[in-house]
Formats: structure tokens, C-alpha cells, sequence
């Protein structure tokens, strides 16, 4: 398993995350769920989810400004990103690399 690096959670195969953690054990976890069904994204092509938090720069206290789970997919070279709120709120998902899904904006 490939260590987390500051701030992130290394991209491992679906159902693992690193500190023995899974996936679906991530609290927004049943949000994206919910998406990736909404999209009809077939759930044998999904490489891997990680979750990263967005945290602030302040040199004081930093804060969660939200969560992003990446979906590495077999079909393309790139992820689905789900962009969050700290509560799990979807804010925008979108795709990046190769990857294009219709409908889906590109950042």
C-alpha cells in the first residue's frame, strides 16, 4: 500500500485506503456513492477512490474547506473528481486528464 503523502490520501484500489481505513468507511463516502450511480459509472471500470481534503493556507489555523474524492477509471487516463463541502454537500464534479463523461464540465 503507498503511504499518504501531507494532505492526501494515496489512490488505492477501491474498498482501500491507507492507515487500514476503507474506502467506504469515509464519511462522504455513501455522497459519492450516490453519484457515481447517478452518473451510471459501472463500478468494475473504478481503478481506485481517494479523498482529499481542501484546507485553508492560514499560517494560524488552518480549516477544511471541503473534500475531494477522486475516482481513477479504467476507461481513460484521468479521474472523476466529486468536489465537497466539509459537511459532503456536492459542490461540482467534473473529470480531468483524458477522461470526458457527458454532461461533465472539464475545470
Amino acid at each position: 500500500m503507498t503511504p499518504p503523502v501531507a494532505g492526501r490520501v494515496a489512490l488505492e484500489p477501491v474498498g482501500q485506503l491507507g492507515g487500514g481505513a476503507t474506502a467506504a468507511e469515509h464519511p462522504c463516502a455513501p455522497v459519492v456513492d450516490d453519484r457515481l450511480t447517478a452518473l451510471k459509472i459501472d463500478r468494475a471500470k473504478i481503478g481506485g477512490i481517494g479523498y482529499m481534503p481542501r484546507v485553508s493556507a492560514n499560517r494560524r489555523r488552518s480549516m477544511v474547506l471541503g473534500i475531494d474524492a477522486w475516482v481513477g477509471l479504467s476507461s481513460c487516463r484521468g479521474s472523476l473528481v466529486v468536489k465537497m463541502r466539509p459537511n459532503c454537500t456536492v459542490q461540482e464534479v467534473h473529470t480531468t486528464g483524458a477522461c470526458t463523461l457527458d454532461g461533465l464540465a472539464r475545470p
